[in-house]
């Protein structure tokens, strides 16, 4: 059986917390992501792009603030289909 595609293989593709943030954006904007259904742990999505957990966390935290995910803590992150107003988000990422 495959592993994972190992997305970073992509030609031009950064592996820094704002290029992964911009490809994750685009997942979520294609419906790669479903709005409301729980996307990839941290772990698995830096295991998908071959980075540390913690440019992955950075990341997911840009997505987060601007709007594009929403974490529940202890649950994991989540698509949004719509930015919500400004809010100040605290808690564990999946």
């Amino acid at each position: 059986m495959p592993g994972p595609r190992r997305a970073h293989a992509l030609p031009g593709v950064g592996r820094t917390a704002k290029g992964l943030a911009e490809i994750l954006q685009g997942r979520v904007e294609t419906g790669t992501y479903v709005a409301g259904e729980l996307i990839p742990s941290t772990v698995a999505l830096a295991a998908e792009f071959d980075v540390s957990t913690s440019t992955m966390r950075k990341a997911l935290v840009a997505l987060i603030e601007d709007g594009t995910l929403w974490a529940e803590p202890g649950m994991g992150t989540y698509a949004r289909d719509e930015k919500p107003p400004s809010q100040h988000v605290r808690g564990v990422l999946s």
